[in-house]
Order: structure tokens, then C-alpha cells, then sequence
């Protein structure tokens, strides 16, 4: 299916998808132009971006429908909010302020030494949760437990 063909597919099967591009065009309206495009500081952080969905999803779940000031629906503002990151990421535009791939490489590393320090475990018996964590951070068994043998 070619982009054409989803777009007609979009329309006929989920027209209330127009309602999120119209929150789209609102936005350009208002801030400039696309300006959570713009890199290097001039658009929006990662932290702005999410303070903002979150605002509009709490709002929305605590029953309000329609946002004040431009009376659309918060969830398509949520929506919308969810979206920016990824279309950012496809672009390959950081913000300055935005720490998630120094964030991501950490938490990689982070796998890979709960990976090898799971392999290094005896594998005769198993830990409990609370041991091999412990184990993890260099406690050694700080846990009391019960040989089963």
C-alpha cells in the first residue's frame, strides 16, 4: 500500500484522524511555523514536550473534555504531543536540553551488565529477586535464605 492508498484509507476508515491534523494546523497557527522542528534550542525540549502532554492527559482523565483556549479535545492535544517526539527522531533533531540518547546508552550498558552478571549466577540454584539484585549492586547475599538441598 503506497502512501496514497493509506491516505484514502485514513479518510474512509478513520476520518476522525482530520481532527488530529486540524490540532496539527492549529498549533503551526499559533507557535510559529512548526517551531518543534527547529534545532538547537530554538524549538522544543523533550521535557516541554512531555510536560505538556502530560498536562492535557491529566485534564482529559480528570473530566475535562475541551481545552479553553483553543476548544479542542485534550486527547488530540495528547495525540499530538505523542507524535512530535517521533517525527523528531525520524528527522534526526535534537534538542540540546534533550538527554534521551546519552539516557538510552546508559540504560544499555546498564542491560548488558545485568546480563553478564545473570550468566556469571550458579545456575544449581535459583535467587530470589531480592538476592540477585543485591548481588547486582555488589551486597554479595545480604539476604537470609534457606538452602532447598
Amino acid at each position: 500500500m503506497n502512501r496514497t492508498e493509506k491516505a484514502q484509507f485514513l479518510l474512509e476508515n478513520y476520518p476522525e484522524m482530520l481532527d488530529f491534523v486540524d490540532i496539527i494546523i492549529y498549533g503551526r497557527n499559533k507557535y510559529n511555523d512548526e517551531n518543534w522542528l527547529l534545532p538547537d534550542g530554538k524549538g522544543m525540549s523533550r521535557k516541554e514536550n512531555y510536560a505538556s502532554k502530560n498536562r492535557h492527559s491529566a485534564l482529559y482523565y480528570s473530566g475535562v473534555d475541551k481545552d479553553q483556549e483553543s476548544g479542542f479535545d485534550h486527547l488530540l492535544h495528547d495525540m499530538c504531543r505523542s507524535a512530535m517526539p517521533y517525527v523528531r527522531k525520524c528527522r534526526n533533531i535534537h534538542h540540546p536540553k534533550d538527554t534521551h540518547s546519552s539516557a538510552y546508552s546508559r540504560l544499555k550498558v546498564a542491560r548488558e551488565e545485568v546480563a553478564a552478571s545473570m550468566e556469571q549466577l550458579d545456575d544449581s540454584r535459583c535467587l530470589t529477586k531480592e538476592e540477585a539484585l543485591n548481588k547486582y549492586r555488589g551486597n554479595q547475599y545480604s539476604v537470609p535464605r534457606e538452602d532447598n538441598k
